[in-house]
């Protein structure tokens, strides 16, 4: 459950998406967008290319999808990733999509169950059932006034 303490620090008056830090083939994933509206977990082309993923890695698909622009594209492949958010693993389906985004991945509805997450975009944050402990990620502090900056990087970074 969320309750007034969950509130971020600016408080509930906002309409903020939630964007969470994962992590997947050692690197780290900032943006990661928590999107319970979608039905797909999205990975844009050049996150790909940043995870050192190849189009061989991709399972073919004839699928299109439509994007938040109103337009439909087609999705390049399927791709199966392990995605850490702190001590919780899954592998995941997404769809590979060549698409200028303002996340590095998007986390739907599939994921969104497969880890049994709750998200309130109102409280910015997401919980996560784990061990009979109840794990909560706050969503990270953006700024998006020049367009998409932030970029995938190792977790080995110094």
């Amino acid at each position: 459950t969320f309750s007034d303490e969950d509130l971020p620090t600016f408080g509930p008056k906002h309409n903020l998406a939630i964007y969470i830090i994962v992590q997947s083939k050692q690197r780290i994933i900032p943006m990661t967008l928590v999107d319970d509206g979608s039905a797909v977990n999205v990975i844009p082309l050049k996150t790909t290319r940043l995870l050192d993923l190849k189009d061989f890695d991709f399972f073919p698909t004839t699928h299109t999808v439509g994007v938040f622009d109103g337009t439909v594209r087609r999705i390049i492949g399927i791709v199966s990733i392990i995605i850490c958010a702190g001590i919780v693993e899954r592998k995941v389906e997404c769809q590979v999509i060549d698409v200028n985004s303002s996340f590095n991945l998007l986390l739907g509805r599939p994921w969104i169950q497969a880890t049994g997450a709750v998200s309130s975009t109102l409280h910015q944050n997401v919980k996560i059932l784990q061990k009979e402990e109840i794990i909560t990620f706050n969503a990270t502090p953006i700024s998006v006034s020049g367009g998409y900056t932030s970029q995938v990087e190792s977790d080995h970074a110094q």
